[in-house]
């Protein structure tokens, strides 16, 4: 099918609108968590962000959740031990958050995939 062209009583077209911007990178500052577990940049793509223990400086992930998350931690527990799923190295209860400390995984589902 050929295009017509545009007769002179035709309007011009409306321009195509501009892309959206992409949306603002969470701000992320750097915390020590019970003086144990630098918290660092979140890890992109992740809810996740890099953890470093102050003391052995091995790094970890954490996950940071809000104390209500009984749930979450109940489905953690619920799959220790299971081969596919990264276990919860230590869980530290702060005054109104949760730390989820995991140990470093080197790849994810969506890089295999």
């Amino acid at each position: 099918l050929a295009a017509s062209p545009a007769s002179p009583q035709s309007p011009p077209a409306p321009p195509s609108p501009a892309p959206a911007p992409p949306p603002p990178q969470h701000q992320f500052q750097a915390a020590l968590v019970a003086e144990k577990y630098l918290l660092l940049e979140q890890v992109e793509g992740s809810s996740l962000c890099r953890c470093v223990d102050v003391r052995t400086q091995e790094e970890f992930v954490c996950k940071v959740v809000s104390r209500d998350c009984s749930s979450l931690l109940q489905a953690h527990y619920r799959l220790d031990g299971h081969p596919h799923v990264n276990p919860l190295h230590e869980v530290l209860v702060g005054d109104k958050r949760v730390y989820l400390i995991f140990p470093r995984s080197h790849s994810d589902l969506h890089s295999y995939v």
